[in-house]
């Protein structure tokens, strides 16, 4: 299952009524929306991972890091070896640091990646073990792990 594409997407949500944001992290006080960023990853079987990330008013550097330097790294990459490739993206790409735009796209990534492999496991398997977003989540509630693609499964005696 290899990755086909990575497409980052930035998003502009309006806020609601006469509300504003006043804080200048989000990119200047007064602000009648908030910005964010999510990350679509899709392999060559057609399976598709969202990831999100805030990024405040650094998303456009998170974006040009995605779209310039992840997401070339990670095509033609085999998907669902999702503990290796995680670590190998952030060998790669330590020089960077642990805070900014790499890491909050390989953070995105890793979202994307988490979800399409916890889908793509829950559908291929009947036995009944809890999925990747299951047991890399724990602390999430049933709801929140079908939003992962997760299907829930009740553990037999």
């Amino acid at each position: 299952m290899k990755i086909a594409s990575v497409e980052s997407i930035q998003l502009r949500i309006p806020l609601a009524g006469e509300s504003r944001l006043e804080i200048g992290s989000w990119g200047g006080k007064g602000l009648p929306t908030v910005d964010s960023l999510i990350v679509k990853v899709v392999t060559d079987t057609g399976l598709v991972g969202w990831g999100g990330t805030f990024g405040f008013a650094g998303i456009p550097a998170a974006r040009a890091a995605i779209d310039s330097i992840l997401a070339p790294a990670l095509v033609g990459r085999d998907a669902a070896l999702l503990e290796k490739l995680t670590l190998d993206l952030q060998k790669q790409f330590h020089i960077f640091g642990r805070s900014g735009a790499v890491i909050f796209g390989l953070s995105a990534i890793d979202i994307a990646l988490c979800r399409g492999s916890a889908a793509a496991k829950c559908a291929a398997t009947e036995a009944i073990v809890p999925c990747l977003a299951c047991s890399r989540f724990p602390d999430r509630t049933t709801d929140e792990r079908i939003s992962m693609g997760c299907t829930p499964r009740t553990a037999s005696p």
